[in-house]
């Protein structure tokens, strides 16, 4: 990180801090450590990317449990600081999980060793990264909307297939005429088509001499 960076610094570190957060334009650095802070909001996610100087965000060492997962759009942001907050390792934060499994490879959230999980018996203390949504129990939470629909437009095609093979078998003469008269799928048998046929007026009679 260049000496530029730290020239436009946003600093509420060990500030009592009350209300909503404000990003002043060309920020470089968010300094908010030390703090009473619970959430970060949507609003001031959406400011960061607004600004879109914002290099360096660190929140350490505050009171925040959960964080939005809008954070992830951040893409202007190098460094990220998050550890030192009492996050709760639940399904809610299963999207963190994967997200910084990510971050860790292109070393974006620097202290990512030390993020921890503060609440439950299960994993507290236990490392952040260490975890998966599998352990939290909430395996389908990861799946995408595309997903979700392609499943039960899956099972909708299953259950349709079945109440037609049932009708299939129970009216099974019925649907094997109705398929040799519009598709001209010869799927009865022979002596059964020729009954069929027999009841067919036909408009002319010729004779062969």
């Amino acid at each position: 990180m260049d000496q530029s960076t730290w020239q436009n610094v946003y600093n509420c570190s060990s500030q009592n801090i009350k209300g909503s957060l404000t990003v002043p334009n060309l920020t470089n650095v968010i300094h908010i450590s030390g703090t009473k802070v619970e959430t970060i909001s949507l609003q001031f996610i959406q400011q960061i990317k607004q600004v879109g100087t914002v290099k360096v965000l660190n929140l350490t060492n505050n009171a925040i449990k959960y964080l939005p997962e809008t954070i992830q759009e951040l893409n202007q942001v190098q460094e990220m600081w998050l550890a030192g907050n009492p996050f709760h390792c639940d399904c809610k934060m299963s999207w963190m999980i994967l997200w910084l499994s990510n971050s860790s490879r292109h070393n974006l959230v620097k202290d990512i060793t030390d993020m921890r999980c503060y609440n439950g018996s299960k994993f507290k203390g236990i490392p952040i990264q260490l975890l998966s949504d599998v352990l939290l129990g909430c395996y389908p939470s990861r799946w995408t909307i595309g997903q979700k629909v392609a499943v039960v437009c899956s099972l909708a095609v299953i259950i349709v297939l079945f109440v037609l093979t049932i009708i299939g078998f129970k009216r099974s003469r019925e649907v094997k005429f109705l398929m040799y008269y519009y598709l001209r799928l010869n799927t009865m048998p022979r002596d059964e088509k020729n009954e069929k046929l027999d009841h067919i007026e036909h408009d002319a009679f010729l004779c062969f001499w």
